[in-house]
């Protein structure tokens, strides 16, 4: 599993991205490289969510409570993401909850 400092850095890379996606006039050169590296990051969160999973001793109970990381796993600046609206605010949940659990 990857250690939570790590994916606090993540969480935190993703949300500089999303500001720079949301703040600025980008060239199509520069939303590939942005989507790019969205698509990697989302693979690193998916890849946390099911080594958890297969982890967990209790599987269901696993998936009810961190369900929404599979939302916050999909790469903010893709298409598919466009349309889902909520997104975001998931994946500012997920950072504030990495955040929290770096500092305990």
């Amino acid at each position: 599993m990857l250690n939570e400092s790590l994916m606090l850095l993540l969480a935190l890379l993703s949300a500089i991205l999303l500001i720079i996606d949301l703040t600025h006039t980008l060239t199509p050169e520069q939303v590939h490289l942005l989507d790019i590296f969205e698509i990697v990051i989302g693979c690193i969160f998916l890849t946390e969510f099911f080594v958890r999973l297969f982890l967990a001793k209790s599987k269901l109970e696993f998936f009810k409570k961190k369900w929404w990381y599979l939302l916050a796993a999909i790469p903010l600046s893709s298409a598919v993401a466009e349309y889902l609206h909520v997104l975001p605010f998931v994946r500012v949940v997920r950072f504030v909850k990495v955040t929290l659990g770096f500092i305990r």
